[in-house]
């Protein structure tokens, strides 16, 4: 059997993924990959009596892990809802091996909203 095929059939059947070095592009303090958590669930929209009434909107991103990622969205929000941003780290499918064709996942920061809040009128 070929080297490719083997590794190609072992990535299969165990679900493992090529990553790169994540170290080769770190700063001085080293990446730090997140921890594994479990899921939790949402109601779609936040009742209260803020002005700032968001909902929670799914992203699908296909060459990404995790592939749905919720996000805060605020439809009727003025110039006094603020934003709360939250950076999260995800895996991407950035490019293929050259040598077996088989692809690359990296790790990059991806920028959420998880709420809003009000900032009040100056």
């Amino acid at each position: 059997m070929y080297p490719k095929k083997v590794l190609r059939r072992i990535l299969k059947e165990k679900r493992f993924m090529i990553m790169e070095n994540a170290m080769a592009e770190a700063d001085e303090s080293g990446l730090k990959i997140p921890l594994l958590r479990k899921t939790r669930s949402a109601s779609p929209i936040m009742q209260g009596a803020s002005p700032c009434q968001w909902q929670w909107r799914s992203t699908d991103r296909p060459s990404e892990i995790p592939r749905f990622l919720r996000e805060a969205h605020c439809p009727n929000c003025d110039h006094y809802c603020t934003a709360i941003k939250y950076t999260v780290k995800v895996l991407v499918q950035d490019k293929c091996d050259p040598k077996s064709g088989l692809p690359i996942w990296r790790w990059k920061e991806r920028e959420i909203k998880v709420g809003y809040f009000y900032k009040g009128s100056r």
